[in-house]
Formats: C-alpha cells, sequence, structure tokens
C-alpha cells in the first residue's frame, strides 16, 4: 500500500472507485461517472486544496481531498471527500490515510480538521473512532432551491 499525493491526474482512476463506494451502505446512491469527475475537479481546483490518494498493487483504492479554509488568525481544513473501495474497507486503510494527512496538514500550519458525513452507519463510527467528535453548537442545514 502506497500513500501519495493527490493530482489531476487521478481523477480519472478514482471515479469507478467513488461510484463503487457510494453505491453501498450507508449511501445507497447512484453517480454516473461524469458528475464524480466534475466534482473531484472542482474539489481539486478549490483554492487551497490538497489531498491524498492510497494505492495498493498498482490501482489507486481510495482518496482524501478537501480544501483549506482561513478562519480569524488560523487555517482550518475541511475535508470534501474520503473513500476507500469496498473490497479494501475495515483494513485499517482509511484511518492510515486519515491519519497521514492530519500530520502533513499539521506540520503545513493548519488548526483545525472538520467535515460533514452521513448520520447513519459506519462514516460516524469511522470519524469518532479516529478522535473527531460532533459539535453541539453547529448544525449541517440545507435548502433545496
Amino acid at each position: 500500500m502506497e500513500i501519495m499525493a493527490f493530482e489531476q491526474g487521478h481523477i480519472d482512476a478514482l471515479v469507478s472507485v467513488y461510484v463503487d463506494v457510494f453505491a453501498g451502505p450507508p449511501w445507497h446512491e447512484r453517480w454516473e461517472e461524469a458528475w464524480v469527475r466534475q466534482r473531484l475537479a472542482c474539489v481539486a481546483q478549490s483554492p487551497n486544496a490538497y489531498g491524498l490518494v492510497v494505492a495498493s498493487e498498482g490501482s489507486l483504492i481510495g482518496a482524501i481531498l478537501g480544501r483549506g479554509i482561513p478562519f480569524k488568525s488560523e487555517m482550518h481544513f475541511e475535508i470534501v471527500e474520503c473513500f476507500i473501495a469496498p473490497r479494501d474497507q475495515g483494513q485499517g486503510i482509511g484511518t492510515r490515510l486519515l491519519h497521514e494527512l492530519e500530520r502533513l496538514l499539521q506540520l503545513q500550519g493548519y488548526a483545525l480538521v472538520f467535515l460533514g458525513t452521513s448520520v447513519y452507519g459506519d462514516p460516524p463510527r469511522f470519524y469518532q473512532r479516529n478522535g473527531y467528535a460532533r459539535l453541539e453548537s453547529i448544525q449541517l442545514m440545507t435548502k433545496s432551491l
């Protein structure tokens, strides 16, 4: 297993992984490949974008992507996407990827990491096991237009 910096050229190799991950539990979502390419490219082109990919036996099996956002005198990092191929989940790969991102962000002077995730199934447990806590003072809210 190898963890390396995300590059735009990784997007095509990550598309099918992303589609497979989000087709399964707890999301059960349908994603078209064009939508995934557009989403990952958008995140990658954001100011202060940064990410890592993980490869196994020469194939990409996951990624963690996000962007830095200034907050007062600090830099905070928003994790926008974190996914590991279904067949490779449960082996500690996501934890290693997350910890490597946190280590590199700390070296770059980031003060905080935050994210939004499903309240159902494994995602909240995964992040809680890795030291993330739900903030009672903030609630994600949406409005369809």
